[in-house]
């Protein structure tokens, strides 16, 4: 009999880009015949009442400070006894303590945590309350090295229940265009055939400061008149962007894409790829443009330094620099990097992180969290 595990998240909105699409590859590859997945979303959206790839749940937490919400806790965690997991592994924020102490009330013995970004618990009491919840689980997965140290450093977390397990990529999904491939992937797209098409996927949040790749492109224009920025993602702050994007006339020089499921697609049809990041930890985003051939600039956060080999693959910059920002989009577009180098620098990570690697150092994990039990 296959073990189950819940997998707890706060709401999944965009399942195509960053942690969501990383949990649910995760789900649809695992080994059936090892682990049988349900999948808990905090909050309901439309996606995952349609999501086929296992049962799910909601029990519609938007917050643990109202009588509602205890309820609905409470809910969760009768659901849970019903379940009777064998795992439980949180993800996102809001589950990294809701489902980790549910789990535990429902008398869950393998809890599981992954940080996937610095969580930034604000004010005292917070940090004592994510000290105590975080004596809980057994394991922490980290997705970088940076993360793994915000979590013992900042969390209390034991250091010998961290474990670095980093994002995974497909290489079966992203492959380096051609130029004929790409020219034919902008016909079918609708887009100009030419000029220089720079491309930025997101959740557009505040953290993401897209609104700097907006400041950086007059900057652009001006050595690279045919650029244009595409914008692929959505989110809380889509709409503070385009009122930026039309305060500076670049109504013609902005594609707004809004969320897509078919982002190896795009990426065939760019020419190079922006992260403008405050913060990141190993960004999905930076590793599909690298699986995808594009020269990359990127802010100095997370470990992009240790992907990126600036004037080879692309460019770090520092975080809220818009000059060199636009300094190193210009580079990319004069072809000043080195392809060769990015072709062995995508090679690479799809050997080091391929899904069949990644899902399977998760699965050995939960077989040795669970080992004791069935000893």
């Amino acid at each position: 009999m296959p073990e189950k595990i819940v997998f707890v998240a706060d709401r999944i909105v965009n399942p195509y880009s960053g942690t969501e699409k990383q949990l649910v590859d995760l789900i649809l590859s695992l080994d059936r015949t090892r682990y049988e997945p349900v999948l808990c979303a905090l909050q309901p959206t439309s996606w995952i009442e349609a999501f086929e790839g296992c049962p799910t749940f909601s029990p519609r937490i938007q917050t643990l400070k109202s009588l509602g919400g205890c309820r609905s806790f409470g809910r969760l965690v009768g659901w849970l006894r019903e379940q009777r997991p064998s795992v439980v592994h949180a993800y996102l924020r809001d589950a990294s303590y809701i489902g980790v102490i549910a789990a535990r009330l429902a008398g869950v013995r393998a809890i599981v945590t992954s940080r996937r970004g610095d969580h930034r618990w604000e004010g005292w009491a917070s940090r004592f309350f994510i000290r105590q919840v975080n004596r809980i689980p057994g394991r922490f997965l980290a997705n970088s090295s940076l993360v793994a140290a915000a979590t013992v450093e900042k969390e209390g977390a034991a250091p010998s229940r961290v474990l670095v397990v980093p994002n995974a990529i497909d290489p079966e999904r992203f492959r380096s265009a051609a130029r004929e491939d790409r020219a034919a992937c902008r016909e079918s797209l609708g887009m100009a055939a030419g000029g220089h098409a720079v491309v930025a996927v997101a959740n557009i949040r505040p953290i993401k400061r897209l609104d700097l790749l907006v400041e950086a492109l007059p900057l652009v224009r001006e050595s690279v008149p045919d650029a244009v920025v595409h914008l692929v993602g959505d989110g809380n702050g889509t709409a503070e962007i385009r009122e930026l994007v039309a305060r500076r006339g670049l109504e013609d020089a902005v594609v707004f894409w809004g969320s897509r499921s078919d982002v190896p697609r795009i990426l065939r049809a760019m020419d190079s790829a922006v992260l403008c990041s405050d913060f990141e930890s190993q960004p999905s985003a930076v590793l599909e443009y690298m699986a995808s051939g594009l020269p990359v600039a990127c802010t100095d956060v997370g470990n992009c330094a240790e992907l990126i080999e600036s004037g080879k693959t692309g460019y770090i910059f520092q975080p809220g620099d818009v000059q060199a920002l636009a300094e190193s989009v210009i580079r990319m577009a004069r072809g000043e990097y080195d392809p060769e180098a990015i072709a062995a620098r995508r090679e690479a990570l799809f050997a080091e992180q391929n899904p069949e690697r990644i899902t399977e150092r998760y699965m050995t994990l939960y077989d040795e969290l669970l080992r004791p039990r069935s000893a």
